[in-house]
């Protein structure tokens, strides 16, 4: 997870440079008004999606009916949500920044998962036969 987190970052901010969008000057809140950098994607919400995906994810497989499943992927959602529209309220960020920090957490997660699920194979594999 850590690892994820650090690259999701980097990439992040290697978009943010690539695109270079401004962030939007009304209606931002007071203690915002000197935020730094570029706008698109919103560091904050592909952050949190990495973190509530990773940590739903790894505790997938240890939940053992589907209303808790359900249950804490809702929970993992609206902590996301939350996340991106606070951004948009204070008014550091247009709503299409935090949809697009979503979509790259996602796309680390969906290209990553695979490899977790391998290693975890691995791992419970070598317990058993020792």
């Amino acid at each position: 997870m850590g690892i994820l987190v650090v690259a999701s970052t980097l990439c992040n901010t290697i978009i943010k440079s690539v695109i270079g969008r401004v962030r939007p000057d009304i209606h931002r809140l007071a203690g915002f008004t000197n935020e730094p950098g570029y706008s698109f994607a919103s560091g904050h919400s592909t952050f949190t999606t990495v973190l509530f995906g990773c940590l739903f994810l790894m505790f997938l497989v240890k939940m053992k009916s589907n209303a808790a499943r359900f249950g804490w992927g809702i929970g993992a959602l609206v902590m996301i949500l939350l996340v991106m529209f606070s951004r948009i309220f204070v008014g550091v960020h247009y709503p299409t920044d935090t949809v697009g920090g979503f979509l790259e957490g996602l796309t680390f997660l969906m290209l990553t998962y695979p490899t977790y699920l391998k290693y975890k194979a691995k791992k419970y594999s070598w317990k058993i036969l020792n």
